[in-house]
């Protein structure tokens, strides 16, 4: 498979290889021939998509048209916007707390893992259990 339509209310399909200009694609019992080279990973529109109509993927509206966009066109940066509002000037910033409490190595058998000290995970929720050795054997100790 080169591309695929993600959802039934889909009106673009995305390459899940490079695809040449006058590919043809058929989805849905309609053929449609590519108007231009389309990136993997890029999408493009599986029928004509008037300017300001939404762009569906997913089932859900993620964008709209800037100008018309006929069926076969490479869907881009270049002709579409979010419908996402005041995001020019997004920037990440993570919703949690870092936990600095210490951690304990435990040991059992062959199974060495470092946990977190009195019940961190319980009370921040952003420590978490991680498997370190499967080789070791000995004792417990605390680490930062």
């Amino acid at each position: 498979m080169q591309y695929i339509k993600i959802h039934a209310l889909d009106n673009v399909a995305v390459a899940l290889a490079d695809l040449a200009e006058g590919t043809e694609v058929s989805v849905d019992n309609q053929t449609v021939t590519l108007r231009q080279d389309v990136a993997r990973g890029h999408k493009f529109a599986l029928t004509d998509i008037a300017k300001g109509a939404n762009v569906i993927k997913y089932g859900l509206p993620i964008g709209y048209a800037l100008a018309d966009i006929a069926a076969g066109e490479h869907v881009h940066a270049h002709n579409t916007r979010t419908n996402l509002s005041d995001l020019d000037q997004y920037r990440y910033q993570p919703d949690f707390r870092i936990c600095l409490r210490k951690r304990q190595i435990v040991k059992c058998r062959s199974i060495v893992a470092l946990t977190a000290m009195s019940g961190c995970v319980m009370s921040c929720g952003s420590c978490q259990p991680w498997a370190v050795s499967t080789a070791s054997r000995g004792k417990s100790r605390t680490v930062s």
